[in-house]
C-alpha cells in the first residue's frame, strides 16, 4: 500500500535485514516499475538496527515507518503531511487498527483528533498517539537528526516506545489524526 499513496513525492527505503522469504526478489520487481524505491540488504540484527539504517539514508523532510505486513489507506501520508503543514506540528499520528487475520481491534482513544502546542497539553494527550508504536506516525527528519534520536540497539521489546518517547520530548507540538493505518498483528 505504500506505493499506492496519493502523496507521490516520497522515497521508499526498504531495509531487508536478512529475510529468507523472497522479499528481495519481490522488492527488486517493484524497483523496475517505481524509481522511488531503494533496497538495502543488511545482516539480520533486529528491527531497531534496520530502522536506524533506513533513517541514515533518508533525505526527505519526514519519516514514516511501515513494516512489511502493514497496510495504509491510500491517502494516509498525504493527510498527515497536509495536517502537519496546516497545524505546524512536529508529529502527526494516525489511527492504528490492529488486525490479527480474524478480528479487528481499534484503540478506544485513537480517532480522537487533537492538536497540542505545549508540554502540559502534550502530556495530557499522549495516550491518543500510542507511544508504544512508531508506526502510523509522521516524524520530522530534522528533529530526528538535530537530536540524534535513534532506536536503541539490542532491545527485543519497547524499542518503539523509547524512540517515540525521545522524539516527543524534543517536540513542541503533536497532532492525532482520524486517518487509519492497519497493522497486522504478529504472533
Amino acid at each position: 500500500s505504500i506505493v499506492s499513496q496519493s502523496y507521490y513525492n516520497i522515497e521508499i527505503i526498504v531495509v531487508d535485514d536478512g529475510s529468507t522469504d523472497g522479499s528481495e526478489c519481490i522488492v527488486s520487481q517493484y524497483i523496475l516499475k517505481d524509481n522511488r524505491i531503494m533496497l538495502y540488504r543488511i545482516e539480520n540484527s533486529g528491527v531497531a538496527s534496520a530502522r536506524n539504517y533506513g533513517m541514515r539514508r533518508a533525505t526527505g523532510e519526514y519519516i514514516f515507518f511501515v513494516d512489511s505486513d502493514d497496510t495504509l489507506d491510500d491517502n494516509t501520508i498525504e493527510q498527515l503531511v497536509i495536517n502537519n503543514t496546516r497545524f505546524g506540528t512536529d508529529l502527526s499520528a494516525s489511527e492504528i487498527v490492529d488486525i490479527d487475520g480474524t478480528s479487528t481491534s481499534r484503540n478506544e482513544y485513537m480517532g480522537h483528533a487533537f492538536v497540542a502546542y505545549d508540554g502540559k497539553k502534550i502530556g495530557e494527550n499522549l495516550y491518543y498517539i500510542r507511544m508504544e508504536c512508531a508506526l502510523g506516525k509522521l516524524f520530522k527528519n530534522s528533529i530526528i537528526l538535530n537530536n540524534q534520536i535513534r532506536f536503541p540497539d539490542g532491545f527485543q521489546l519497547c524499542e518503539d516506545f523509547i524512540f517515540v518517547n525521545k522524539y516527543v520530548q524534543c517536540s513542541t507540538s503533536i497532532r492525532s489524526e482520524e486517518h487509519t493505518s492497519e497493522l497486522q498483528s504478529r504472533d
